[in-house]
């Protein structure tokens, strides 16, 4: 996988995207442990 220019030219490297997919996994897993300290995902758990 070689690096990429988006539409923005800003170069991307391998690390970058890392970086992004981490922190939307670190997002998601702290909006579904809110979600579920609220018991909206204890229906979707059972």
């Amino acid at each position: 996988m070689a690096d990429f220019k988006p539409h923005g030219g800003v170069r991307v490297s391998r690390g970058d995207l890392w970086r992004v997919a981490i922190g939307v996994l670190v997002l998601a897993l702290a909006l579904w442990l809110i979600g579920f300290r609220q018991g909206l995902v204890v229906v979707v758990w059972r």
